[in-house]
């Protein structure tokens, strides 16, 4: 959960963490937000039978709301194409309360300051 005061909560199973949103992550996100016409996708869309453990994405803004399980379902390719501006706006601030999450959850954390390359 994101509130317009750019306070998030982010939740995975029984761990919570709490965050700020930079300035530079709540433009983006705010834009993100305008640019995705919730209103004309907003509904459920279930994983399909027998997926496992599929994680489920809720975006809620105002009176419209997506619960999406992303999925290789052709009915599904239009509405995950819409949200993924927003996916990727909200995966800073997810990486963000990850790492404040209890070190009980070291399983769910992510690296404080993850490199890709090695010197």
């Amino acid at each position: 959960m994101v509130s317009r005061h750019r306070r998030a909560a982010v939740g995975l199973g029984r761990c919570r963490g709490r965050c700020v949103a930079g300035r530079r992550v709540w433009r983006r996100l705010r834009k993100a937000l305008r640019n995705t016409n919730l209103a004309s996708i907003a509904g459920n869309y279930p994983p399909p039978a027998g997926y496992a453990d599929a994680i489920t994405y809720v975006i809620k803004s105002g009176a419209s709301r997506v619960r999406i399980a992303p999925a290789p379902i052709p009915e599904y390719e239009a509405v995950t194409r819409e949200l993924e501006p927003l996916r990727n706006a909200l995966a800073d601030i997810v990486s963000a309360g990850k790492r404040r999450m209890p070190r009980s959850c070291a399983s769910n954390r992510v690296p404080e300051n993850p490199r890709s390359d090695s010197r």
